[in-house]
């Protein structure tokens, strides 16, 4: 399997940041595996028979080639079914896909919520997750469209190019 680590979040990489950086604790114990949180009570599907998505039925020999290449890029472990369902404590999802654009074959999912059973990302484990973590705080669209300069590349009222412009006089324009 080869080395598919560079830039993604390791103990190396964070070893790398400055000792004074208040994410860095945070960042190793990540590396370590996040927990999932589970409501009490809460019982893994993993020993019954799974579903699948139309999506999934209707495309199947592409996302199973999806599946493989996230495998053969070393990011994935694939078992077989009866291996797996010997796994305690395992929670089994369903197999889908999305359209992705400029990709004919769209992209590969887990959907965590369509499961036989109790959901792991339950409203209880993001309630968990954003305790122990922190919320997650996205960036509004007109953040996400800075370019290298720093200029704002689209505007933010419209989400239209700055050449265009919105119509409208305001400050992005």
């Amino acid at each position: 399997m080869e080395d598919n680590s560079s830039g993604r979040l390791s103990k190396e990489s964070v070893e790398r940041l400055h000792s004074s950086n208040p994410e860095r604790g945070k960042l190793f114990e990540l590396v370590g595996g996040m927990p999932v949180f589970l409501p009490e009570g809460f019982i893994s599907n993993g020993r019954v028979e799974p579903s699948f998505s139309s999506s999934y039925t209707s495309a199947r020999q592409a996302v199973n080639r999806m599946f493989m290449g996230i495998h053969d890029a070393g990011q994935a472990i694939l078992l077989p079914y009866k291996v797996v369902i010997e796994i305690e404590g395992l929670h089994l999802a369903t197999a889908s896909r999305a359209d992705k654009e400029n990709k004919d074959s769209g992209r590969p999912i887990m959907d965590m919520t369509n499961v036989k059973g109790t959901p792991v990302n339950s409203d209880f484990s993001k309630q968990s997750a954003d305790e122990k973590w922190g919320e997650i705080q996205g960036p509004y669209t007109g953040q996400l469209a800075v370019g290298r300069t720093g200029k704002q590349l689209f505007c933010s009222r419209r989400r239209r190019s700055r050449r265009s412009g919105c119509g409208e006089r305001c400050s992005s324009c």
